[in-house]
C-alpha cells in the first residue's frame, strides 16, 4: 500500500520525462520480470499495474500522451536483463533478434522502469544491476541520444531475495 511504501521517485527526478512532455508524448517502458509482464495471471487486464502509473503520469501532464511498451519477462532475473546473448521471447516483438537490452533501448523511452522482485532467489545481483545503470546511461544505446531516466523495483520486504532482518 502507499502507507507502507511511499513513493521514493518524485517529479524533480524525472527530467527527461519533463523534457519529452514538451513534444507532446512520454515513452514509458518496463523491463523486468512477471511483475510487469503480460503472463502475470490477472484476472482481468484493467488489473494490470502499469496502468495505474500510465494514468498517474497522465493526471499529471494533462494533454500529453503517453505511450507505453511492456517488455517483462516472467521468470528473469537481473543477470538476465544484463546478459549479452538472452534475446527474450517471441512475444516481445523482436524482429532483429536483439539482445533483451538493446531491445529496450530501440524503443528509446524516456522513463525505464528496472524491476526484479523474487526470482533472483537469495541475492540481488548489485553487479548487474550497476551494469544495466552504465548501459542505460550511455546515450549512444538509443538512436534518439536521450538517456532515459531509470526507476528501479527492488526485492520487496519480506522475501528470498534478501538478507536484512533475517528474511
Amino acid at each position: 500500500t502507499p502507507y507502507m511504501f511511499p513513493p521514493t521517485v518524485r517529479p524533480e527526478h524525472l527530467t527527461r520525462a519533463a523534457a519529452a512532455s514538451i513534444t507532446g508524448t512520454i515513452r514509458v517502458a518496463v523491463m523486468g520480470d512477471s511483475i510487469w509482464s503480460v503472463g502475470d495471471n490477472l484476472i482481468s487486464t484493467a488489473d494490470y499495474p502499469i496502468w495505474e502509473l500510465v494514468n498517474e503520469i497522465k493526471l499529471q501532464n494533462a494533454g500529453v500522451d503517453v505511450e507505453f511498451a511492456d517488455f517483462a519477462v516472467g521468470g528473469t532475473t537481473w543477470s538476465d536483463m544484463d546478459s549479452s546473448t538472452y534475446v527474450g521471447p517471441d512475444y516481445l516483438d523482436n524482429p532483429n533478434n536483439l539482445i533483451w537490452k538493446a531491445l529496450v533501448a530501440a524503443y528509446n523511452p524516456d522513463i525505464l522502469i528496472l524491476h526484479s522482485a523474487g526470482n533472483d532467489g537469495y541475492g540481488i545481483d548489485a553487479v548487474s544491476m550497476q551494469n544495466l545503470v552504465t548501459y542505460f546511461q550511455t546515450a549512444a544505446n538509443f538512436t534518439s541520444g536521450n538517456i532515459p531516466d531509470l526507476i528501479f523495483g527492488v526485492t520487496y520486504q519480506p522475501s528470498l531475495g534478501s538478507s536484512v532482518n533475517d528474511y
